[in-house]
Order: structure tokens, then C-alpha cells, then sequence
């Protein structure tokens, strides 16, 4: 079995931006195809243009927005999300980021949530990576 990278156009890759604000891509895949099975690198919020959207329940209902385009792409979608990883830099985005998680699940998925340190944006406060099935 070989692994698919998949690529859309509309998720920004994972990477950062350097000292003079130019992006630079990190050597990952947004989502990686295997046998019947996705998994997605931890999607922070930010809109096709790359720019990080503001607040707690935009990032998250970005990031929900950009796993469904990955899943999509990869021929399956947001229902059939296995497990789930939520990072937040705050315990105060619990309640919130449960409120828009939600309603992107019929059958919420198996979810682990953490803590974190924070990012190289200090005003992302979410990140969120899952692995899903194919049907």
C-alpha cells in the first residue's frame, strides 16, 4: 500500500512565518491517504489565504471547515472521523470550542484535549488534527 499526500488548494500547508513575514512551508503533508484511513497534520484556523481568523469560535469553525475540505478530498468526510485531537493555549476555550465542534458531528468522534504553550502566532489559540475512515 503507498500513502497519497493530499493537497487542496483552498487549506493552507502547515509551516510558519519568518523574520521578514515571508511563509515558509514545513516539511509535512496537510493530510496523508493510507489504505482506508486519513490523517490530517493539527490544522490551526486560517482562511484560504493563510491569514489566521480572530477568536476562539472563528479559528475553530476555520480549522472545521479546512479538515472537511482535506477529508473530502481524500474521499471521505467529517461523519467518519475516528479520533480527534484538540489543542488549545487556554483551559477558557473549552466551553466555546465544544459549542462550534459540535455541530460538525452527528456521532462526535474519540477526542483528546490539551493545554498547550501556544504557537509561533501568539494570537492562535487552537489546533485541531484527527484521523478519519474511508467508507
Amino acid at each position: 500500500m503507498d500513502k497519497e499526500r493530499i493537497l487542496v488548494p483552498s487549506v493552507p500547508e502547515a509551516g510558519k512565518r519568518d523574520g521578514t513575514g515571508t511563509y515558509v512551508p514545513a516539511p509535512v503533508s496537510n493530510a496523508i491517504k493510507f489504505g482506508n484511513l486519513v490523517f490530517t497534520t493539527a490544522k490551526p484556523g486560517r482562511d484560504p489565504s493563510g491569514k489566521l481568523v480572530d477568536g476562539i469560535e472563528g479559528q475553530t469553525k476555520q480549522i472545521m471547515e479546512n479538515l472537511g475540505a482535506l477529508l473530502k478530498a481524500a474521499g471521505t468526510d467529517l461523519e467518519h472521523v475516528l479520533k480527534a485531537w484538540v489543542y488549545v493555549t487556554d483551559i477558557k476555550y473549552f466551553e466555546p470550542m465544544n459549542k462550534i465542534y459540535s455541530q460538525y458531528f452527528r456521532v462526535p468522534p474519540a477526542r483528546t484535549f490539551l493545554v498547550t504553550n501556544g504557537w509561533f502566532d501568539p494570537n492562535q489559540v487552537i489546533e485541531i488534527e484527527v484521523v478519519a475512515g474511508i467508507p
